[in-house]
């Protein structure tokens, strides 16, 4: 019996409770079993005690002990009763603590995958700062776009220059508008108008004076800086010719100089039609120094 277990635990624990608190106990159980009510302990009213204050903590100790040793459960069967298993108790009061899960969220910087304009340069398609030579773009749009880049703005601007018409030479360059603006070792040159202009040469290292003078009427300055572009294949200035093998390169043709010249001939066209699109690499005893790439026009 569980009040039978319950004096055994009240013996062991050095509590014997009175008389009257025996028959309360007994009463208590006698209702239960009855089916009359469910065990429970009653809140001591707040009227003055009638036992000794000595008793209070045998009371509570027992009160414990008879919560935890049996629980009863009324079923569909009145008289059902369910016994809980015996639980050793060390402490009256039990403490909850109630642990609230949090959620840490991280600040990160997004990430954004490169548009074609911050691509430096792709020797293989002729396209350096996501123009490609044949692009029609809006010039000074353009140069604003560059100029906020991380090697900062442009170092030279020549402005429009019309090339003189000369009937004793066969070009199909001559009585147009073109303007060449520098950022550092970078020369790009247009063809056409500030709202609208084609991306007719880049060069990239070291620049041609001759040609520089054809189409902009002027010499270059000496490159404030260089600017270490570095292609999406490895090619920069300064890098080893030797790794500049077909196929996608021509086999190199010696310029008589000791310049030796790579090229790629007829990007994105076919057909022998015109314009043809090419690159040119130029090397000197093994290293590169210059990159080019035309609309192939004439």
């Amino acid at each position: 019996m569980v009040e039978d277990e319950l004096r055994s635990e009240l013996q062991r624990a050095g509590l014997e409770p009175s008389a009257e608190f025996r028959a309360r106990m007994d009463q208590e159980f006698d209702d239960a079993l009855a089916g009359r009510r469910v065990l429970a302990v009653a809140t001591p009213s707040p009227v003055a005690p009638r036992r000794a204050g000595w008793m209070w903590p045998v009371l509570g100790a027992a009160a414990a002990l008879i919560a935890v040793a049996a629980v009863v459960t009324i079923g569909d069967d009145p008289d059902g009763v369910t016994p809980g298993a015996t639980t050793e108790v060390t402490s009256v009061q039990s403490t909850v603590t109630s642990t609230a899960t949090s959620t840490v969220t991280s600040e990160t910087t997004p990430v954004t995958t490169p548009s074609a304009g911050d691509v430096q340069m792709e020797v293989l398609t002729a396209t350096l700062y996501g123009l490609r030579v044949g692009d029609v773009v809006d010039v000074t749009a353009t140069i604003a776009r560059i100029d906020a880049l991380s090697f900062g703005p442009h170092t030279f601007d020549s402005g429009w220059y019309r090339v003189p018409d000369d009937p004793s030479i066969d070009s199909c360059y001559d009585d147009m508008d073109y303007r060449g603006v520098m950022w550092g070792d970078v020369l790009i040159i247009f063809n056409g108008s500030d709202s609208s202009a084609e991306v007719m040469r880049w060069t990239v290292g070291e620049q041609d004076p001759s040609t520089a003078t054809f189409f902009l009427g002027t010499e270059l300055p000496v490159p404030e800086r260089p600017n270490a572009i570095v292609s999406t294949e490895g090619i920069r200035i300064g890098s080893d010719a030797s790794e500049l093998q077909p196929p996608e390169f021509a086999e190199p043709g010696d310029r008589g100089d000791g310049t030796m010249v790579y090229g790629v001939n007829g990007l994105g066209q076919g057909g022998g039609e015109l314009p043809r699109p090419f690159v040119y690499v130029y090397a000197k005893d093994g290293t590169v120094f210059s990159v080019v790439a035309d609309v192939g026009r004439c």
